[in-house]
């Protein structure tokens, strides 16, 4: 949290180093925060950190903190109350939640009382607390009041902000050493970062090389700018590196290297100021991302559920309605937990395609919408690779099927289903291989549909089988009678599936058509014995 500079109380005006009303303002953005109040002096009192309105309890905020008004109405009466206890508390600010613009003789009253009256449009609360909380602790900047800054978020012409500045290449990574965003790239650059930006992840040898230098250790210091020597032999140049923090979170590191030449600045200052200010767009880059992902998640489950109005759902999830689709599903063998795992790696492959299908989980599988060609060879395509993808970088064991075509969004569910059922097939291993098409098992899709239906009605379940399964304490009939009819009647093939002489199989055959009354001559009762044989329970 920043203090007051030496001699002022919080919230009061200060010229120091404190952050002000507005240094958060011109820190955020006025996409996320404007000013109703326009009187400087209230916008120059200290900031101190971000609490929240109860309006029950009226909060526990500390002098010096913004006030956060949740669920107080732009009204007189309402803001009138927030506002007396912001002033008894000392506070600089009061923030609504407003579209509307706010009647000026109620900005007039909250002036006179000393609170400076802050809008925030449209970012929900939580999302705007931890913003707020880490332009707070990140100090004034007098970049941040330049005018043709970056939006908030914007990494990618943040990063090239920078790189301009000290005349170098600059990348941002979370801190797993994924690439956020990098800087356009004006000279030669070395084969590392090359690398780094073709994969979107930095290679594993310069990460092992930076992690045995305690380099990421060292960046866990805020402020700590750390330099690190070339190594010729691997290709690596000089590099400059600073974490990025945010109230005492690692959010990750800006990495700054020479392009085409020396650098024009001395890196540390400005790698120190930069990362100030890279906490916010990251913090706005992640909450936004995390945001999307869930608008995602909701929608693609309503779409492939068959929720009505389906043409403006797959709008809004991005997918072109004049399209054809497929839907994959994907399922890890593992625990639940995996499917966590599972999703990332299919994001990541499907973030490398033209065509970037839609990918959410729903229960324990993830599912992808893929635009593809009529023909449905992209779709199996993108199921295989996927898959593969995953397998290999996840450790998993990843089994993937494709559903039919969906010429029009409404067609997604029925698409979804298929692709389901046909997972079945694989699940039940009742086809070789790990990936499938609907098409290629619709014979093995709707044995495993008509054994589902005589597992469901009692009555289908009753007959010579269940006689037979009642009268054979052992099994080794049930055994005969299953083997026999997996291997059309082969007694040879199925008497060595058993393990047994042909004759004894022969001997129990006749046995237990006997003892039920099964004729096993009669293509409907064969038909029907398969289907209650795979309708039993395991064991």
């Amino acid at each position: 949290m920043a203090s007051a500079a030496p001699g002022a109380a919080p919230g009061d005006a200060t010229p120091g180093g404190a952050v002000t009303v507005g240094d958060v303002l011109a820190r955020v953005g006025p996409a996320l925060l404007r000013p109703l109040t326009t009187s400087a002096r209230l916008l120059a009192r200290v900031v101190t950190g971000v609490s929240i309105y109860d309006g029950a309890t009226e909060g526990d905020a500390l002098p010096g903190q913004l006030l956060l008004a949740v669920g107080v109405e732009p009204t007189e009466a309402a803001v009138c109350r927030v506002v007396e206890h912001a002033d008894r508390q000392q506070l600089p600010a009061v923030v609504l939640r407003t579209r509307r613009p706010v009647a000026p003789e109620v900005v007039r009253n909250v002036e006179r009382r000393g609170v400076a009256l802050l809008a925030a449009p449209v970012t929900p609360w939580g999302h705007l607390a931890t913003i707020l909380r880490a332009a707070v602790v990140s100090g004034p900047s007098a970049s941040a009041h330049q005018p043709d800054r970056p939006l908030l978020g914007d990494l990618f012409t943040f990063a090239s902000d920078v790189a301009c500045s000290v005349g170098g290449a600059v990348t941002i990574e979370d801190p797993s050493s994924q690439v956020l965003a990098y800087s356009s790239i004006r000279g030669e650059v070395d084969e590392p970062r090359k690398q780094t930006i073709l994969g979107r992840q930095v290679p594993s040898p310069f990460v092992s090389l930076l992690r045995q230098r305690g380099v990421f250790r060292a960046l866990r210091t805020p402020d700590r700018v750390v330099a690190t020597e070339p190594v010729p032999e691997l290709g690596l140049g000089p590099r400059w590196a600073v974490g990025i923090h945010a109230a005492g979170e690692f959010l990750g590191s800006l990495w700054l290297a020479e392009s085409g030449g020396p650098l024009t600045q001395d890196p540390e200052p400005i790698l120190r100021e930069a990362a100030r200010t890279a906490a916010l767009h990251v913090l706005y880059h992640r909450l936004e991302l995390e945001a999307d992902q869930t608008r995602t998640q909701e929608v693609g489950r309503e779409l492939l559920g068959g929720g009505s109005q389906a043409d403006l759902l797959a709008s809004s999830a991005g997918l072109r309605l004049n399209d054809v689709h497929w839907v994959v599903v994907l399922e890890s063998q593992e625990a639940l937990p995996a499917r966590a795992r599972l999703t990332r790696a299919v994001t990541a492959y499907s973030a490398t395609l033209s065509g970037r299908p839609l990918v959410f989980e729903d229960g324990p599988r993830v599912y992808a919408v893929v635009p593809a060609a009529d023909d449905g060879a992209a779709a199996l395509r993108f199921a295989r690779q996927a898959a593969r993808y995953a397998t290999t970088t996840t450790g998993l064991q990843v089994l993937a099927a494709v559903g039919a075509k969906a010429s029009a969004p409404r067609d997604l569910a029925a698409s979804r289903g298929q692709a389901d059922r046909a997972l079945r097939v694989l699940r039940h291993r009742m086809v070789p291989g790990t990936v499938v098409a609907h098409a290629e098992v619709r014979s093995q899709v709707t044995l495993l549909d008509l054994v589902d239906l005589v597992r469901e009605r009692t009555d289908l379940r009753e007959g010579k089988v269940q006689a037979l399964v009642d009268a054979d304490r052992g099994g080794a009939l049930v055994a005969t009678l299953s083997a026999y009819l997996d291997c059309f009647g082969d007694v040879r093939a199925a008497a060595e599936r058993l393990g047994v002489h042909p004759n004894t199989f022969r001997y129990r055959l006749r046995r237990l058509q006997e003892q039920v009354g099964l004729n096993l001559s009669d293509p409907a009762e064969r038909l029907v014995a398969a289907l209650q044989l795979r309708a039993l329970p395991p064991g």
